[in-house]
């Protein structure tokens, strides 16, 4: 299971998604990877995962996009989903 954050340093909702990666890091530890994609750096990447906001965040389940969020999103939700698919592996 991957999450990834789509943001950009000049958004200030990008600042409280990092939070609440961190966050989520320590909670799941290596039960899940995160990774930050500056999408002015990496424009292709969102491309490609068909990012349309920022901030956004992505889980990948079995290299697919299981979910997507954009804004700043509730833990609440995020964690939901990510242990949905935690129990599938």
């Amino acid at each position: 299971m991957r999450l990834i954050e789509f943001f950009a340093e000049w958004c200030p909702y990008s600042l409280l998604l990092k939070r609440k990666m961190e966050k989520l890091g320590q909670l799941y530890g290596s039960r899940i990877a995160a990774s930050r994609i500056d999408v002015e750096a990496h424009p292709e990447i969102a491309d490609a995962l068909q990012v349309e906001y920022i901030p956004a965040i992505l889980v990948l389940h079995e290299g697919k996009v299981v979910q997507r969020w954009y804004g700043d999103t509730p833990m609440t939700c995020i964690c939901g989903v990510v242990n949905e698919y935690l129990r599938d592996c």
